[in-house]
């Protein structure tokens, strides 16, 4: 299989043909998305809405049992990035390549693998119609961040809500990401060298 790398500012290397959930980082999500603008960068010249903006608005829309997933529901961007839905729709080849992506942010952060949940989609919906009537009508505006203060934020949130997501789904006695790692040797090994390393995943809660 061809082999096409990208750089991380985490130095983990990122396959896009098979990437490795091992090689996800929360630092290199936070940081693209905060630099990468929602609706094809059509805003006024003095405003930016990032994707991470809209992730953690998002979060703060939904139950608590779903938060982290909605603070995530938007990482596979920060690697190949966004498109707008009419490129996409003509692109499917992209949409099955960005799902290769989706599929090991979703296995590293222990989300569903092949859906989002029905609220996560409900919200996203909905905050895209208030940012569009924003932006493009009419409706209220609301405050737009800066690139840092959405990466910011953003890394807080995740912070805030990762212990607590890794928390219920041992309580349901569902095996997390690192769990499944520790119990299979090759693996255990791998992840003690890479914590051993200047670059190991930055996160304030490894699980």
């Amino acid at each position: 299989m061809v082999k096409a790398i990208a750089r991380t500012t985490s130095r983990f290397p990122l396959d896009f043909a098979d990437p490795d959930p091992r090689h996800i980082d929360i630092v290199d999500i936070g940081l693209a998305l905060s630099k990468e603008c929602r609706w094809n960068g059509q805003l006024p010249p003095d405003q930016f809405l990032s994707v991470a903006q809209h992730c953690v608005m998002a979060s703060r829309m939904l139950p608590v049992e779903l938060q982290f997933e909605g603070l995530l529901h938007d990482a596979e961007e920060a690697y190949v990035r966004d498109l707008a839905s009419p490129i996409k729709n003509l692109l499917p080849q992209y949409v099955a390549f960005a799902a290769v992506i989706t599929r090991a942010i979703r296995t590293r952060f222990d989300l569903p693998l092949d859906h989002h949940s029905p609220e996560v989609k409900v919200v996203d919906t909905a905050l895209q119609s208030l940012e569009e009537g924003a932006i493009f009508g009419s409706e209220p505006s609301f405050e737009f961040w800066t690139p840092k203060e959405s990466y910011e934020l953003f890394v807080e949130r995740f912070n805030e809500l990762y212990p607590a997501h890794l928390q219920r789904l041992r309580e349901q006695g569902v095996p997390t990401y690192h769990d499944r790692l520790a119990t299979h040797e090759f693996f255990r090994v791998d992840t003690v060298d890479r914590l051993s390393n200047d670059h190991a995943p930055r996160e304030a809660h490894s699980g």
